[in-house]
């Protein structure tokens, strides 16, 4: 393959050794968003060749911005939580928290995706924590963005149910009759 940034093909030829008709080649040292031009030669197994007409491509430019986070949103529980955060270009997912804007712990995914969400375990009832997620694009560049604090709920109560044993009968809402052998009768 012939190729430049005009159609005299000045950058040189890169050449594909397999000998079959699926090709590709590497182009190294294009410059971002510059147009080339190419030709591609090809060789039969008996020698006969044939050239492609003068096509062009534009090179892609680097990815040097970090993605865009947006819609940090938390949905504590008594002892886990869910952040969630949206980004406007495949990237991972990552959150630290911690009591203290130390930090202390976190949380990842690699998973490249624009919706993220990510569970935070192992927390305290009714306790404060303060938060930051990042996200990293498939080019390296990292965003990070003050998530802020949430606080943890109260544990639900505990129920306790409990029969009186103050009659003849057991409350049948209380109790359930349990045969494993099928070899028993109740009544109540």
């Amino acid at each position: 393959m012939a190729y430049g940034p005009t159609d005299a093909y000045e950058d040189g030829t890169v050449a594909s050794p397999a000998a079959d008709s699926a090709h590709s080649v590497v182009l190294a040292n294009l410059v971002g968003g510059l147009e080339y031009h190419y030709q591609i030669p090809a060789t039969d197994a008996v020698g006969g060749t044939t050239t492609t007409a003068d096509a062009t491509f534009i090179a892609a430019l680097p990815d040097n911005d970090p993605p865009v986070i947006s819609d940090v949103q938390v949905t504590p529980g008594d002892t886990s939580a869910v952040v969630t955060w949206t980004t406007d270009e495949p990237a991972t997912s990552f959150a630290e928290y911690g009591l203290t804007g130390s930090f202390g712990d976190s949380v990842s995914s690699a998973a490249l995706t624009t919706n993220h969400q990510l569970m935070i375990p192992n927390l305290a009832p009714e306790t404060t924590y303060v938060f930051a997620v990042a996200s990293t694009d498939a080019a390296g560049n990292t965003a990070t963005a003050p998530g802020g604090t949430f606080a943890t709920t109260a544990p639900a109560p505990t129920v306790l149910v409990s029969d009186e044993f103050d009659g003849l009968a057991l409350d049948p809402a209380v109790w359930t009759f349990v045969n494993p052998f099928g070899d028993a009768a109740v009544s109540m």
